[in-house]
């Protein structure tokens, strides 16, 4: 979901916007097994905000999900390396996320500066995990 929030105004948008009540009521009614967020040590503020507000209306409703982090930008996850994992094989929806990722115009420089971090990450995990490509998420709540 995407509530219209302006990058690097999220914390002050969202909280106008009562976006944490909106994500309370999608976790109820949707009521997911796994909820994914960004990780906490994410170089974004917004990002990070995210994890915040997220684990927010997690911890409020306690609705007996998995959350689990991830991480977009950083080459290294220090923060919940101990934690439990989940691996996703994304060899065959690599080249969609990186599509995906260049959706955000706002993102011109960092794709520029960081793209190559999404690129070893998901090749050094695929080695890892004996695939080509992976993902590592990790469980946080």
């Amino acid at each position: 979901h995407f509530f219209g929030l302006s990058e690097g105004r999220f914390a002050k948008e969202a909280k106008e916007k009562k976006i944490k009540e909106k994500i309370k009521k999608i976790i109820s009614d949707k009521k997911p097994a796994k909820i994914f967020t960004h990780n906490s040590d994410d170089p974004l503020g917004d990002h990070r905000y995210v994890n915040r507000i997220v684990l927010e209306a997690f911890d409020e409703l306690k609705p007996g999900a998995d959350v689990y982090a991830f991480d977009v930008w950083s080459p290294v996850t220090l923060s919940y390396r101990k934690n439990p994992r989940m691996v996703a094989d994304i060899s065959k929806t690599f080249k969609i996320k990186i599509r995906a990722l260049r959706c955000f115009k706002s993102q011109i420089v960092t794709m520029v500066t960081l793209l190559w971090s999404v690129y070893a990450k998901a090749i050094k995990n695929g080695l890892l995990h004996g695939y080509r490509f992976a993902e590592v998420f990790y469980k946080i709540r």
